[in-house]
């Protein structure tokens, strides 16, 4: 979902963040560190949410 900032306007594009599968990664690594085993992570997808831009692109 968009940030609170831009929930009034058009959808901005972006990346919805799966917080719960990064925050199961994060502890399944560290409860690996503190077994002693290996830490090889694995990776955790971020869906892409197309939508309009933001803001207005760099000047040059």
């Amino acid at each position: 979902s968009p940030p609170a900032d831009l929930a009034d306007g058009p959808a901005p594009m972006g990346f919805d963040i799966p917080r719960p599968a990064l925050g199961a990664e994060a502890v399944r690594l560290l409860a690996a560190r503190i077994a002693g085993g290996p830490a090889e992570g694995t990776l955790v997808a971020c869906a892409f949410r197309p939508g309009a831009t933001a803001g207005p692109p760099p000047a040059p």
